[in-house]
Formats: C-alpha cells, sequence, structure tokens
C-alpha cells in the first residue's frame, strides 16, 4: 500500500520493475535452497563430468609463455563474488527450466524492444542510462539484459495467462489516475517509535513550521527528502483502503490523528489541498491503456507468488554458498554477513537501517 504512495512517476518505477524483479527472483531467496537442504538433506551423487580441456583454455599470458587460463581466471571471480552470484545462478537456471517446460521462450529482439521501451518511460537515453542507472546499480549493460530484463521477460510471459482483469477492475483504476485527488504530507515514525510519535504529535499538530521540520528529518529518507509529500491520493489508488479513507476523510490543512500502518510504524497525514478530476479523459478512450496498466501490474504482484512455488518444486539443494572450498575465502565472507548484521541491528554508520530522527533534528 505504503510502496504505492511514494511512487512519484510510477511509469518510471515501472520501467525499473526489473529491479524489483532481480532482486526477487535472482538473488532475494538467499537461504531457502538451505533450508529446503535442512528438511531433506540428500545429496545427489556426484555426476562425472567428461574429460575436457576447457577449463585449461588459455585467456592471457605473461612473459611471454606463462598461461592465465579460464579455470584461473573462474577461481579468481568465484572468491570475490561467488557468495553473491550463487543464488542468483541457482535461481536463474529455476526460470529456465519453467520456461522450456511451458515452450517459452525470450528472444534478444524482445530483450532490446523492453530496454528501449524502458529507456522512453524514463525519459533518458542509453548512454545516460549506462552512466547513471547500471552504475548506481554497479551492473554492466549484459547483466542488466542477461540478469533483469531477460529472467523479468521470462515471468512475465510464465505469470500473464494466470491474471485475469475485469471491467470494474480497469474502472477502478481509471478513477484512481484521473478522478478527484488529495496532496498530502506523510510523517512516519519506524515502529518502535511510538512513543516518540506521541510526544510529537501535538507541537507538530499545532505548528506547520514543526510538521515541516519533523517532515523533513524523519526516518525514511524517500519522504524526509520529499518533505513528507506523496503521490497525490485517489479513489482506489491502493489495494489497501486505510491511507485512502483518512485523506478523504481531511479538510484542507488538516492533520489526522496517529494511526498505524502495518509493517511500518506509526504515521500521520496532512492534507494540501485538492485536485479536481481530469474530466478531458473519458473511459471509453482510455479503457485499452488504463486495461494494459492495470494487467501489469497484477502480473508484478504475481511474479513472486510464481516464483516462490517453482523454487519450492526445484528443492535446490546450494551446498557450497560460497563457491568454493577456500576456507580463507569462507572465513572473510562469513566475517563480513556478521559485520553487516551487527550494523544493522545497531544502526552504526554503514548501516543499511535508517536511524530514526526527532523532531529536534538529532539523532
Amino acid at each position: 500500500m505504503f510502496e504505492l504512495l511514494l511512487t512519484r512517476r510510477w511509469r518510471s518505477a515501472a520501467a525499473l520493475a526489473g529491479i524489483g524483479t532481480l532482486g526477487f527472483a535472482l538473488g532475494a531467496w538467499r537461504h531457502h535452497g538451505a533450508e529446503l537442504f535442512a528438511q531433506n538433506p540428500v545429496v545427489p551423487a556426484a555426476a562425472t563430468a567428461p574429460a575436457s580441456d576447457y577449463s585449461q583454455r588459455v585467456v592471457a599470458y605473461i612473459h611471454g609463455n606463462i598461461p592465465i587460463t579460464r579455470e584461473d581466471l573462474g577461481e579468481f571471480l568465484i572468491a570475490r563474488q561467488g557468495a553473491s552470484r550463487i543464488d542468483l545462478l541457482v535461481n536463474r537456471r529455476i526460470i529456465e527450466h519453467a520456461c522450456k517446460q511451458a515452450n517459452i521462450t525470450v528472444t534478444p529482439e524482445e530483450v532490446e524492444a523492453t530496454i528501449n521501451d524502458d529507456l522512453k518511460q524514463l525519459t533518458m537515453d542509453r548512454a545516460l542510462f549506462v552512466k547513471q542507472v547500471l552504475r548506481n546499480y554497479n551492473k554492466t549493460l549484459y547483466e542488466w539484459k542477461e540478469d533483469v530484463i531477460k529472467p523479468r521477460l521470462m515471468l512475465q510471459k510464465l505469470v500473464q495467462t494466470q491474471v485475469k482483469v475485469d471491467d470494474a477492475e480497469v474502472r477502478k483504476a481509471f478513477e484512481a489516475m484521473y478522478g478527484e485527488k488529495l496532496k498530502c504530507r506523510m510523517i512516519i515514525w519506524p515502529t518502535g517509535e511510538e512513543r516518540v510519535a506521541s510526544q510529537m504529535y501535538d507541537k507538530i499538530r499545532k505548528s506547520e513550521a514543526e510538521f515541516a521540520s519533523a517532515a523533513r528529518a524523519q526516518a525514511i529518507s524517500q519522504l524526509a527528502q520529499s518533505g513528507g509529500r506523496i503521490d497525490p491520493i485517489g479513489h482506489g489508488a491502493a489495494d489497501d483502503t486505510l491511507i485512502e479513507k483518512i485523506a478523504f476523510g481531511l479538510k484542507e490543512g488538516e492533520m489526522s490523528e496517529l494511526f498505524m500502518i502495518p509493517g511500518q510504524g506509526v504515521a500521520v497525514l496532512k492534507c494540501d489541498g485538492r485536485i479536481p478530476a481530469d474530466t478531458t479523459k473519458v473511459f471509453e478512450k482510455e479503457k485499452e491503456s488504463v486495461y494494459r496498466i492495470v494487467f501489469g501490474k497484477k502480473v508484478e504482484k504475481m511474479v513472486p507468488v510464481v516464483m516462490k512455488k517453482l523454487q519450492d518444486e526445484a528443492k535446490p539443494l546450494i551446498l557450497m554458498k560460497y563457491g568454493t572450498p577456500d576456507q580463507e575465502v569462507q572465513k572473510a565472507a562469513e566475517e563480513e554477513m556478521k559485520l553487516m548484521s551487527q550494523e544493522q541491528r545497531t544502526g552504526k554508520p554503514g548501516s543499511t537501517v535508517p536511524l530514526p530522527q526527532h523532531g529536534d533534528g538529532k539523532r
């Protein structure tokens, strides 16, 4: 629910939806295979690979005659990236197997067309995309095509036969997009900060300046950067109508009572004004485009469900979670994971968990 309200340009966000697919389908199920293995620790007999010089093919020479082989390169890369790539590879193979069973293919032309369509929605050319977006995600263009776009398209093709959209859903989406909307700002105190929210409530209710200050200093960085502003709220914009009901019960300039957002924390909403319905839009003319939007959103919502089912059926057994038996590599990887876990629990610098911010702007 709340993620929808934070989407400032949903079309642009949809263009990058492959990021979410990448995280879910190819990397987020990090320990699921290990859990399955713990439940059924039967290790298949090791297959005997045919003799081959593949791993010994030379990729470079030094001093004229000292070879560096594909095996050398492979071990070098595994030691540095193996732990973060095994789950990605396993899940990629699960998707490919399911698509093969369903006679689903994705062509290079489809991948290119999707990238071009995404770039149009993001209003940027390929060069800017590579320099800004891919660099930000530490991805090469090849990785983006093979590990984001292609699996995203494969999963969508697997899912889309299970998705149905009726007229009522299309009309609801049309109203959400083009009907009356409210401009609002929101402050969220993370779970555990309920007392802080209660202490601050009277102060921010009585003073716009105090509300604005608290909105800019709140823990959720995306909200803090926008001063608490969220996308205009329309009727039927979210599956959960809690925020919609609260928003449409407010007058301009009025602030709501504190309310809970499951999984997020305690929040408050302030109405800054109303946006009248766009009367230039006619349902029958917009019906097809709105249908595609609703269909696409339902497909994206089904992807995690289908992916989990595929993985449960595949029962992956990840026997070497770091990709190498090298004890030094394993020791360093485990130390790094332990340190990251400590940072996330304590909220110290470097943690991915933002520190709660209080009304005075101090941590």
